[in-house]
């Protein structure tokens, strides 16, 4: 099918006749027995679904019962009481807040002792009171169980 039929498609199915009154397209289907072809088949199967559809209305208070029965089963959830109420919602906002306290003090920390920066290359920010063997350990792994043992050896409980 042809970009000037395709373009147009939708409107050239809703048309009930084979004229579409778009000049454009209806001297292209009216030349190319192609797009024609194709046009009158997808307009037999757009007729054919068109047959199928039940135009049936439900029985009154059809979506009250619906309605009701959602409501009866969320009730009925264990997760309703968290997922409905203002105490959930509260519950659910305490828990974030909690969440970004906890992580912002678990990265500060971790920035603090310079841990977390070693991994990355970059330079660690010591404080003045920091020895050199606070410092994160590059080099060999050789070098690092060796720094980990005068650690172990150097620690001081706070006590």
């Amino acid at each position: 099918m042809h970009g000037v039929v395709r373009d147009r498609l939708e409107e050239v199915l809703r048309s009930k006749d084979q004229v579409t009154g778009m000049k454009e397209v209806d001297s292209h289907l009216e030349s190319c027995a192609e797009c024609a072809r194709e046009t009158a088949a997808l307009r037999e199967q757009s007729r054919m679904v068109r047959q199928l559809r039940a135009d049936v209305d439900p029985p009154p208070g059809f979506y009250a019962r619906v309605l009701q029965r959602i409501e009866e089963r969320a009730a009925r959830s264990i997760w309703a009481v968290f997922l409905y109420t203002p105490f959930g919602k509260r519950l659910a906002y305490a828990s974030l807040a909690l969440a970004l306290v906890f992580s912002g003090y678990v990265i500060g920390m971790e920035a603090q002792d310079g841990h977390m920066m070693a991994g990355f290359g970059a330079s660690v920010v010591e404080s003045p009171s920091a020895s050199p063997a606070d410092a994160p350990v590059h080099g060999n792994e050789t070098d690092r169980r060796d720094a980990v043992l005068v650690n172990f050896v150097n620690y001081e409980s706070g006590n």
